[in-house]
């Protein structure tokens, strides 16, 4: 246990516990963090619906619940809304499918319902409650009770994404058919796949022994395939109501898989790939291990299982976990890939890791965290809700607290790595800050905070963080982007090398919209592997969006990854599209980076003369908005309301000549700035005119 004595001498003498191998509550909780902190940071952008990223957000509830700490409840939020608390989006039951399908209509397909477990888990948290956060889970699962099928959880996988919401979402209607289906549907999994001789599960009906075993001839139960039957047994017994007539039976499974799966345990601690051939597939691996390591905490926590029996087993599980898998920086190695077996033929090592890993690693600890001795930090009254980026010199802080404006005043409280803050001003009736730093060039940017309090005299976390991203004044669209995969149109903006756009085939397509026309010079963009094969581009300008002009047809050197200029003949244009045609290994199109160098064109086809459009009232809170103009502008005009992000928010048709209106309703603008933008269709002229909302 190197790393963990090491932390242990470090300990002051009342964080001790004599004759306990087990780390202290506050110990474990400085664990979550930075290994949370860690995944987050590298993960800014969140992913789909799918089970990877769904079982990664099962054990980011379970750290939330630890430390209560608000960023992590923040990111599983913002997700679930992404996905508009939905898994596979399909609204038509006639199509809904549960083989394996990774499209919208496989909507009764478990690996499109793990999402379900968070969502509730949000709306109990959520006060007032939202429905919304739960409404399609319901639609989706009473929809599948009403079939007669019962061949839903095929796969032992499917037992750790479902099973849970059905008990969850027993507690939260009182329905006890979530019950009832519940046993039905776990009985079919156990005719196709149950070992009576060892208690465990095959990965499916293509895995039971004889007709399928290792090169040795020995039974091949797969690690995280047992990982997840295991984990998940437990997690709907400590759901199921005391009364449950089956939950003895549960109770009765998940003992005898604990009395083999403690006797696979490796002296290191870990569990192989294959439990029962460990020269199969040897070596550590860490997504099975810690969900192994999280069922045995359980059942100590539950009583079902004894200290003297399995203490030890969860010792040794967890002395691997966070000395061998956790890194120095914060990420959990040795998670086997996305697969369907034990997988000889994988090299797993410490770089290999996975968001499923670090959400089965984050469960582990909750658990243990239970049982451990100590106590855990009080939890955040106050901390950061959001930040708004203003322009390019200032960003909002918004807190969910009344802020002590003495400790929110002070500049030495704030910290941009790589830009210097130079003014603070509080404004007291959003409960926000606005920081002023010297220039905030576009990119990904984490702001940290300390000693900030509330008018109560509580204190945020110590350097607590939260990050955020200054985009360019335009969007960005493509053809389509790689399946699976987080790898959106979006990446090319965010000022980070080590994100990408992907599509796959010829004439796949980008294309960025500057929101106005530019003179446009040049382009420059940098390719994913562009230092190991050339890829090849043509480039595109329109002024309207409709007719396009080919400007330039190209390919990029093959020597480097960071940016390369594509030089053309100047011209006037609001939309580029950047077609692809593959490169010169396969026919991907990859671009990590775009940056578009433009000019502003002649004053007399922009027009900002802040004479010609007046708004009142500027600032605006509540009510009519009355914009009126120095002469009467043309019919089908339109009036735009763009957010700092270069997203219309608002867009408007001015169907005869007006020399002023009232906007009546204005409330979907939220608090920021927001540049009001006339323009007649006929010509690019415009009036602009900047509108502070409160």
């Amino acid at each position: 246990m190197r790393k963990f004595l090491l932390l242990t001498l470090l300990l002051p003498l009342n964080l001790l516990v004599v004759g306990q191998n087990l780390p202290t509550k506050h110990e474990i909780y400085d664990i979550v963090k930075k290994v949370n902190d860690h995944w987050q940071a590298s993960n800014p952008y969140q992913g789909r619906s799918f089970w990877d990223n769904a079982a990664y957000h099962t054990g980011n509830m379970a750290a939330y619940e630890l430390t209560g700490i608000n960023r992590f409840k923040k990111y599983s939020t913002e997700w679930g809304e992404l996905n508009e608390w939905m898994g596979a989006k399909s609204d038509n039951p006639e199509e809904w499918r549960y083989s394996y399908g990774e499209s919208d209509r496989y909507v009764l397909f478990g690996d499109w319902q793990i999402c379900f477990q968070t969502y509730i888990d949000l709306f109990n948290l959520s006060d007032p409650k939202d429905s919304t956060m739960i409404e399609r889970a319901i639609e989706v699962m009473e929809y599948q009770m009403s079939t007669e099928n019962v061949d839903y959880w095929w796969w032992a996988d499917g037992l750790y994404m479902v099973m849970p919401v059905m008990t969850k979402l027993y507690n939260v209607t009182g329905n006890e058919l979530y019950l009832e289906k519940l046993y039905t549907y776990f009985k079919f999994a156990q005719s196709i796949m149950y070992d009576e001789e060892t208690g465990l599960f095959y990965r499916d009906g293509n895995y039971v022994y004889p007709q399928h075993q290792t090169i040795n001839g020995i039974k091949d139960f797969w690690s995280r395939g047992d990982g997840w039957v295991f984990a998940g047994l437990a997690k709907i017994i400590q759901d199921m109501p005391a009364g449950y007539e089956h939950k003895t039976e549960f109770e009765q499974i998940y003992l005898k898989m604990a009395e083999t799966l403690k006797t696979l345990q490796q002296e290191d601690g870990y569990w192989t790939r294959s439990l029962m051939d460990p020269a199969y597939a040897p070596g550590p691996e860490t997504s099975g291990t810690a969900f192994f390591t999280f069922g045995f905490a359980w059942g100590i926590n539950s009583g079902l299982l004894t200290e003297n029996d399995y203490l030890n087993t969860v010792e040794k599980g967890w002395e691997y976990l966070v000395n061998t898998a956790m890194q120095e920086d914060g990420s959990i190695g040795y998670v086997q890939p996305i697969g369907s077996n034990a997988s000889p033929d994988t090299y797993v090592n410490e770089n290999s890791t996975a968001n499923f890993g670090v959400g089965a690693f984050l469960l582990a600890a909750y658990e243990i965290s239970k049982y451990t001795d100590g106590t855990l930090p009080a939890k955040p009254e106050i901390y950061m809700d959001s930040i708004s980026v203003v322009d390019d010199n200032n960003i909002q802080v918004y807190f969910n607290q009344p802020l002590d404006e003495s400790s929110a005043s002070n500049i030495e409280n704030y910290s941009i790595e790589g830009i210097s803050i130079i003014k603070v001003n509080v404004k007291a009736e959003t409960n926000s800050v606005v920081l002023t730093a010297t220039s905030i060039e576009r990119g990904k940017y984490r702001l940290y905070i300390k000693n900030i309090k509330d008018v109560s005299g509580n204190i945020v976390e110590e350097m607590e963080w939260l990050m955020f991203t200054k985009s360019s004044n335009y969007t960005v669209s493509a053809s389509g982007f790689e399946p699976n995969s987080q790898n959106y149109p979006e990446n090319t903006l965010d000022g980070d090398f080590n994100t990408r756009w992907s599509a796959f085939g010829d004439n796949q397509f980008i294309e960025f919209d500057l929101n106005k026309v530019f003179t446009i010079k040049s382009i420059d963009i940098a390719f994913f592997k562009g230092n190991e094969r050339k890829s090849f581009i043509e480039i595109q300008v329109s002024e309207d969006g409709i007719v396009y002009e080919n400007v330039l047809q190209s390919a990029s050197s093959g020597n480097t990854i960071d940016f390369e200029n594509f030089d053309f003949d100047d011209i006037n244009g609001r939309y580029i599209k950047i077609i692809g045609h593959g490169n010169s290994s396969n026919a991907w199109n990859s671009i990590t980076e775009i940056k578009i160098n433009t000019e502003s064109i002649s004053t007399s086809m922009l027009l900002k003369d802040s004479n010609k459009m007046q708004l009142f009232p500027n600032p605006y809170e509540t009510g009519s908005l009355n914009v009126s103009f120095s002469e009467s502008v043309p019919i089908n005009s339109t009036i735009k309301f763009v957010n700092v992000n270069g997203k219309n928010v608002l867009e408007l048709i001015l169907e005869d000549y007006k020399k002023s209106m009232q906007i009546s309703d204005l409330s979907m603008l939220e608090t920021g700035i927001y540049q009001v933008v006339v323009s007649s269709r006929n010509s690019y002229k415009k009036l602009i005119r900047s509108l502070i909302v409160k």
